[in-house]
């Protein structure tokens, strides 16, 4: 299966983010992201200045003028448990594992001085197919917050996931992968996990993925139905394209063109000999706009 190496420099698409979601790739980091984050990890764990660094040094949200008198490994475990709520329908299993995907690779970037063990850890995650319950409902007005906090609160061994069809406390399913207990939070970790609308974002990509799969499939449909009906392609001349010069309109045009080119079925021009209509049902005649619509939003 392919594995896809992270580096600060990878610019992940939609469709890395419906592979991984899809158990169609596997996911790492390189030996050299790995050796930036662990750096990035150490200066912060270091740090014994008098700058405040909000969610380190300092609570969160209301509380962020407040200064951190107890433990911080205790408050990011806390602050991660307390905002894992939902209610409802569990969320399907692949937008899960795209949003683990999507948090995790931002935090590769290693801007956040979080521990890299910990990004491993929940690479090895998806990589075993150990999908943490996340329910759909659950809102405090900034993010996607709850979603991912239910997502991570796994590596606390709250809540539950999925694993080889059935479900389990989350460190019962680590043993069961041949995973060790997860790292332990050592900085920022609760906070830089859950700070962050990549819920949202793995949904958009995934229907970007789909609809880019769902158009591709359409245009050969219609290049087919067109034959099928014994349509005319006149619709589809050049001429028409440039009068309204829309992207994803020429796009579709040009491709069922292509597909129909050597077609002795579809007729270049309108033939009313014989035929009771002057011209083929409006489901036929606007095939380019309406499959245009589709690639005009991706």
């Amino acid at each position: 299966m392919r594995v896809l190496i992270l580096t600060p420099e990878t610019i992940v698409t939609p469709k890395d983010v419906f592979r991984v979601s899809h158990r169609l790739c596997k996911v790492a980091l390189s030996s050299e992201t790995y050796e930036l984050m662990d750096r990035n990890f150490k200066a912060l764990r270091s740090y014994d200045g008098d700058s405040r660094i909000y969610g380190y040094t300092t609570n969160v949200g209301d509380l962020g003028k407040e200064s951190i008198d107890s433990n911080i490994n205790r408050m990011q475990r806390d602050m991660l448990a307390a905002h894992a709520c939902g209610v409802g329908e569990e969320v399907e299993p692949e937008l899960v594992r795209g949003a683990m995907f999507l948090r995790t690779a931002s935090l590769a970037k290693a801007r956040s001085g979080i521990n890299p063990d910990l990004i491993a850890y929940i690479f090895d995650m998806l990589n075993a197919d150990i999908v943490p319950v996340a329910l759909k409902y659950g809102s405090i007005g900034a993010g996607d917050l709850p979603f991912l906090a239910q997502i991570f609160c796994a590596l606390l061994n709250e809540g539950r996931v999925n694993y080889r069809g059935r479900k389990y406390k989350p460190f019962t399913a680590f043993k069961k992968a041949g995973l060790k207990t997860p790292p332990k939070f050592l900085t920022r970790e609760g906070l830089a996990l859950m700070n962050s609308n990549a819920g949202t974002v793995a949904l958009t990509a995934i229907i970007t993925e789909e609809m880019r799969k769902f158009t591709a499939k359409s245009i050969m449909i219609s290049a087919l139905s067109l034959e099928a009906h014994r349509a005319s392609s006149a619709t589809l001349h050049p001429a028409n394209v440039t009068s309204k010069p829309i992207l994803g309109s020429a796009i579709a045009t040009q491709e069922i063109r292509r597909l129909i080119k050597h077609s002795t079925f579809t007729r270049a021009e309108y033939d009313i000999k014989g035929r009771k209509f002057l011209q083929d049902p409006v489901a036929f005649r606007t095939i380019p706009q309406s499959i245009g619509t589709f690639i005009d939003a991706y």
